[in-house]
């Protein structure tokens, strides 16, 4: 019976670490620096405006990019934390790693959602420290 109790006790331990790893990254997603490319108007702080340069292919824009969604950091913020919500904790670190590495997520939707080298670098970071502590 002990044992049982003992692995009871472990199982919601990890799942309460799990959930403080959750909350810490959402957390520290959300403080990630906007686009210092994309400059908010005033008037109305939903909308932006970039460069050309910017959009067309360039070395840290490979392909010309003119969605919306991968010039707004903020979007693609809000976007790993709608994912960080969704996923099991036992996935989490495996899904934001996959993001890295592939510079891409598949929504339900079907879409699949291209993340800006930029972001991708933020969230490395995150990761980096998270895998060093």
């Amino acid at each position: 019976m002990n044992t049982i109790r003992n692995t009871a006790e472990a199982i919601a331990e990890l799942n309460s670490k799990g959930e403080e790893l959750r909350e810490a990254l959402k957390q520290a997603i959300a403080a990630l620096p906007e686009n210092p490319k994309a400059k908010k108007i005033s008037s109305n702080p939903r909308c932006f405006v970039v460069s050309s340069k910017d959009i067309f292919a360039s070395k840290d824009n490979p392909t010309m990019r003119m969605d919306v969604f991968f010039h707004d950091f903020s979007k693609q913020y809000q976007t790993i934390i709608a994912i960080i919500n969704r996923t099991k904790t036992k996935k989490l670190l495996d899904i934001l790693g996959n993001i890295v590495i592939e510079g891409t997520v598949r929504i339900p939707t079907g879409e699949t959602l291209r993340f800006h080298p930029a972001v991708i670098e933020h969230v490395a970071g995150l990761m980096k420290n998270i895998y060093e502590d």
